[in-house]
């Protein structure tokens, strides 16, 4: 599935930036900079997707883009830079954000940061508020979304959770729209790793194992 661009594109300006060029892109005329390239990402979106923070300050002091853009998927730089692991831009910039929003197919920062296995940037937006009850548009809720990602450290901490949260509102049995829990995109994505990541999943939400999990035991 689709969910953020995972392309980058060849335009002389993405490139400066991800490289991290501030020095070419600040000599670059700003109709350039204000190019899009074919899924209609921003450079906000590259430099948040790299990690370049200079660039990204740049392109809003300019008032060139604004941080809320939207690339043809509805996706924000900070989707990107949740997607891709980039806490300090997450850090710097999140709280001028709405941190719920959600592109085109519902997902939300937290969700894209569960799909790259970030577990300390999830802990992060938990400990933000986060809404951990948010479902895309496929029906697929935070554990679903852990569980594709097969990172462990972050299968442990949504079930810990998940589980101990009154207001969490989701299960380790919940179906998305095509009837899948999320055993089975540990499944389909992970099968030599499925009764590992399985056992620790059911194990952990069902709160019989807290042992290797790496959120605190009180949140």
């Amino acid at each position: 599935m689709i969910f953020i661009s995972t392309l980058s594109s060849s335009n002389d300006i993405f490139e400066q930036c991800r490289q991290g060029k501030l020095s070419e892109i600040k000599n670059t005329d700003a109709a350039q900079i204000r190019q899009r390239d074919e899924n209609g990402r921003t450079i906000l979106h590259e430099a948040a997707r790299y990690g370049h923070i200079d660039i990204i300050n740049y392109i809003l002091d300019q008032s060139i883009f604004r941080l809320d853009v939207t690339d043809d998927m509805s996706s924000t730089p900070l989707h990107e830079a949740a997607y891709y692991g980039q806490l300090e831009v997450i850090n710097s910039f999140l709280n001028d954000y709405d941190i719920n929003i959600q592109n085109a197919f519902g997902y939300t920062l937290f969700h894209l940061a569960a799909l790259g296995g970030h577990a300390e940037i999830v802990h992060h937006f938990y400990r933000q508020g986060a809404d951990f009850n948010i479902r895309s548009i496929q029906s697929e809720n935070i554990l679903h979304f852990s569980a594709q990602s097969g990172d462990s450290n972050t299968i442990d901490f949504i079930c810990f959770i998940s589980n101990r949260d009154y207001q969490c509102d989701i299960s380790i049995h919940d179906a998305d729209a095509q009837g899948r829990i999320p055993l089975d995109y540990l499944r389909n994505r992970h099968g030599l790793a499925f009764n590992l990541l399985s056992g620790r999943l059911e194990t952990i939400y069902e709160g019989t194992e807290t042992v290797g999990c790496t959120c605190p035991t009180s949140y």
